[in-house]
């Protein structure tokens, strides 16, 4: 078994500090695949407008 949670397995076990940290680092590996700055700058935006 892998030695960090999954944001799922976090959440059945209510720790939402981890079920954050990992949605933010999924995120932030799947913003790192855009290869375009100003896209990527621009959904990271959205993102956080969204999810205000």
């Amino acid at each position: 078994m892998s030695a960090t949670v999954s944001d799922k397995q976090a959440l059945l076990i209510q720790d939402l500090e981890c079920a954050a940290n990992e949605l933010l680092r999924e995120t932030r590996r799947v913003l790192a695949g855009i290869g375009y700055e100003a896209q990527r700058q621009q959904l990271q935006q959205r993102l956080a407008e969204v999810l205000r």
